[in-house]
């Protein structure tokens, strides 16, 4: 019964983000935001969760009612979503996001961590996230097809007292520093951020671009969410396989192929086989870095070690690949964008892949 409930938690809260998140940037661009600010406007969520996302972590930790943080900070999240239409002015608009960020940041990292706590075998992580990757899926094609068939297709992506909270992010913290594959992991999760924010606040854009509308959008997500189900499934044996580290590679490499797929695809279907890259490899990403993070875990800090994952990827990794990205976009347009981001992510893959081959120890 239990397994059940996650599974309907995942596919319902995942369904909710399918509908809304891919077809944000979009919006933005339909308002007649130009690239600078649709980048602003991504990074404003992931920057606001590396900065509140830990201490989120550890009110939960410390409170010993995860519940009740989730219940708070989702429902308020949520109002602060909706009024987002409100208005269409840039300063209105950024208001509401820094708002929904503020109390969305520890949602994901609260359900990873009360999952994670109330199974037995770490393995059946993946197999029950796959339900938010199906999720997912459906909430962004049903919503595609509705934009489609309305003809409105504007979319992507897109305490205790101080001295405590302080100490115990701090202790967090040290961990890394005193665990160099920990530290690498953490950082390995920072650049897979940092593309992230690049490809997901433009690539909806490029889609739209080449003639994409409603339809072709909800189509790719949908495609994407079909390709991450299995892989979700086999994650746990995966990492076993393949080590963190290398999963996280993997990952890159994956960023540098969909990168040239959307530089250099002429129809909004070209695009499918990176969207179907893209479910792949977050699958197999996700899972991997939410068991590494919970292994790694001192006793009791479960929660803050998953924020700072969510943080360091979805805070701070994503803000600035969305500036940079938006910077970018705005200066040599969105083809260019995507080209020289592969190239850079395909030096550092070498780079990476040179120093893994001659590492002797790991815990990864």
């Amino acid at each position: 019964r239990l397994l059940i409930l996650i599974r309907i938690l995942f596919f319902t809260y995942y369904a909710s983000l399918g509908s809304l998140l891919p077809y944000l940037p979009v919006y933005y661009h339909s308002l007649g935001h130009g690239g600078q600010i649709i980048g602003m406007l991504g990074a404003i969520k992931p920057f606001t969760t590396f900065l509140v996302a830990p201490l989120w972590g550890v009110i939960s930790d410390q409170s010993g009612s995860p519940f009740r943080v989730l219940y708070f900070t989702f429902l308020i999240s949520l109002v602060g979503q909706l009024l987002v239409s409100w208005r269409h002015d840039p300063s209105w608009i950024m208001y509401m996001v820094f708002i929904t960020a503020l109390f969305n940041a520890p949602v994901k990292s609260l359900l990873d961590s009360m999952v994670m706590a109330n199974i037995k075998n770490s393995k059946l992580y993946g197999r029950l996230r796959l339900w938010g990757q199906l999720g997912f899926g459906v909430g962004s094609s049903v919503v595609g097809i509705i934009l489609s068939k309305s003809q409105q297709a504007q979319q992507q992506q897109q305490d205790s007292s101080l001295g405590d909270t302080t100490a115990t992010v701090a202790a967090a913290i040290a961990i890394l520093f005193h665990n160099s594959d920990a530290l690498l992991f953490f950082f390995l999760v920072l650049v897979v951020g940092i593309s992230s924010g690049v490809i997901e606040n433009f690539a909806y854009v490029r889609i739209r671009e080449v003639g994409g509308g409603g339809r072709e959008m909800g189509l790719s997500r949908l495609v994407s969410s079909m390709a991450g189900a299995p892989m979700f499934w086999f994650s746990g044996p995966l990492t076993e396989l393949l080590g963190a580290d290398r999963v996280l590679a993997f990952s890159l490499i994956n960023y540098v192929v969909r990168y040239f797929n959307y530089a250099f695809m002429k129809t909004p279907l070209q695009g499918l086989p990176a969207e179907a890259l893209r479910g792949a490899t977050f699958a197999a990403f996700w899972s991997t870095c939410t068991i590494y993070a919970s292994r790694i875990a001192p006793p009791g800090m479960q929660a803050t070690m998953l924020m700072l994952l969510n943080a360091m990827y979805g805070g701070l990794g994503q803000s600035l690949g969305a500036i940079i990205g938006g910077k970018m976009q705005s200066k040599y347009g969105t083809v260019k964008t995507f080209i020289y981001a592969g190239i850079i992510d395909a030096v550092f893959v070498v780079m990476l892949i040179a120093y893994l081959s001659v590492r002797k120890d790991s815990s990864f």
